[in-house]
């Protein structure tokens, strides 16, 4: 790598052509004039290596926005946390001195929006609050902006001044709408959404990516807004299994795809003795998810918080007394958060013990508990979004989902917006909780069309699947019209 120009904050790049003793690389053109990677912290070889080396490969000259061991690489890592940089954001905090409750939801810097930019961070870092926990919260937040602001305008004001800090930062880059691509990691965290929301009205193409569940692949598409739960991959399948050949082969790979998967967050424990006894009871598995996740927060699913749901959801299960209920919560969640506490896990024991006896002994509660060993002795699998409901269906479930997820209506889940309808489907016996074999090969379908045509194998070369999807659409220019072909004169008269 060679230094071009070393700017604050962040350093330009020319990657050298590596393509000269590697023929089926030169059979690529790979010509993208300037690149601009976001950071280099979530950006790394580990998660995105194929990407990495591809852009190696090329003749483009590269960006990188963010460096580490900057002043802004300590923002872009905050996550809503902005105690310990107040020092960095007080010009910007002076800027919002005026701030009113009613002002929070347009207040706009240079143009932009900043309740737009900054919501998912003030949400990562309150949505574990116990005020938020006893009512479902509307689609867009936008209902609970006078609590936020009279609980927590500290909290309001730091990630609007860090979304100030990022539109000023972004639009200090020299020619920033000049690029060809722009790559981002998840388009949740401000840093990133101010970045997308600038490049927008741009020529700049917009790439954002986010690993998969396997540990071993990564979603990357062309879009300008957040990707958790929002992946249109899936969606997009159904056309294409009507135009392209999906084979066993294709099947068979997905297949050790997932058997082969390593999770970078969560690795499975050995299997325990179950501290419940089913009986002839129909066991419910219902898989939790990190209580201030992006994928809840940004994603396409209708539901904004998670613990209302839960509750709602293990009552109506429970008051069947021939139902033994496992709620699995994230192990994952407990390390996310800077107290350590696993909050799913405590808000439901709290509510499980105010439940009836006869109840309470019909419900188990686990946390870093085996997936395969709870599928195994499960009947019914329930979950938000979560990606272990793609577990769940290639056990041969067809899982419940509450609120949307990116793999839902595809064919493979029962999908409902709320635990109303499905706790009504359920008492009418209307929904399987199996797949059937039709269903089951629509799944097996789906996941192999996605491991062939979306998903980017994180180690492997991937150049030809990771050239197509950033070569520049063909255009086709307008046609002039001759002045011969156009009168100004209208050949006909008025009638009044």
């Amino acid at each position: 790598m060679k230094f071009i120009q070393k700017l604050p904050g962040y350093k330009r790049l020319k990657l050298s052509n590596n393509t000269s003793n590697n023929t089926s690389n030169n059979k690529i053109k790979r010509k993208y004039s300037k690149v601009l990677l976001a950071e280099n912290f979530h950006l790394n070889t580990r998660n995105f290596g194929s990407l990495l080396k591809f852009m190696n490969t090329t003749e483009a000259e590269i960006t990188i926005g963010i460096e580490l061991g900057t002043t802004a690489s300590q923002l872009m890592i905050a996550n809503g946390n902005y105690g310990p940089h107040q020092d960095i954001l007080s010009a910007q905090l002076e800027t919002l001195n005026e701030l009113t409750s009613d002002d929070v939801n347009s207040f706009q810097y240079r143009g932009f929006n900043l309740w737009n930019l900054a919501y998912p961070e003030v949400l990562v870092s309150l949505l574990h609050e116990k005020i938020f926990q006893s009512y479902e919260i509307a689609d867009n937040y936008k209902s609970i902006i006078p609590e936020l602001f009279q609980n927590h305008k500290s909290q309001i004001l730091s990630c609007f001044a860090a979304a100030i800090y990022w539109i000023d930062y972004w639009q200090s880059i020299k020619g920033v709408h000049k690029y060809h691509t722009a790559i981002v990691f998840s388009g949740a965290h401000i840093y990133a959404a101010t970045l997308l929301r600038i490049l927008r009205e741009t020529q700049v193409r917009c790439f954002v990516c986010e690993s998969f569940m396997t540990g071993n692949h990564y979603l990357l598409e062309h879009r300008y807004t957040p990707l958790p739960n929002a992946s249109n991959a899936l969606r997009e399948l159904s056309q294409i299994h009507e135009t392209q050949k999906i084979s066993y082969t294709d099947i068979i790979k997905a297949h050790n795809h997932f058997t082969t998967a390593k999770n970078k967050n969560v690795v499975q424990p050995p299997d325990k003795t179950l501290p419940i006894s089913a009986g002839n009871n129909e066991v419910c598995l219902i898989i939790g998810q990190v209580i201030n996740d992006y994928s809840i927060i940004t994603g396409a699913g209708s539901l904004k918080n998670t613990i209302p749901t839960y509750e709602k959801l293990l009552g109506g299960l429970l008051k069947d007394p021939d139902r033994v209920v496992i709620f699995k919560a994230h192990p994952w969640e407990g390390k996310r958060q800077i107290s350590g506490r696993n909050f799913t896990f405590e808000y439901l024991q709290e509510f499980i013990k105010g439940l009836p006896l006869s109840q309470q002994k019909r419900v188990l509660l686990v946390d870093n508990w085996n997936l395969n060993q709870l599928l195994r002795v499960s009947d019914r699998v329930f979950t938000l979004c979560s990606q272990a409901g793609i577990d769940a269906a290639r056990a041969g479930f067809k899982p419940y989902i509450i609120g949307g997820s990116f793999y839902g209506n595809c064919g493979f889940t029962n999908d409902f917006d709320d635990v109303t309808a499905l706790l009504h489907e359920l008492e009418n016996n209307s929904t399987s909780n199996l797949l059937n074999l039709s269903e089951y090969k629509t799944f097996e379908r789906h996941m192999a069309g996605l491991f062939k045509y979306k998903l980017v194998a994180a180690s492997s070369a991937e150049d030809k699947k990771l050239n197509g999807l950033f070569s520049t659409p063909q255009t086709i220019s307008h046609q002039k019209v001759l002045d011969e072909e156009f009168s100004a004169t209208p050949d006909f008269e008025c009638v009044s």
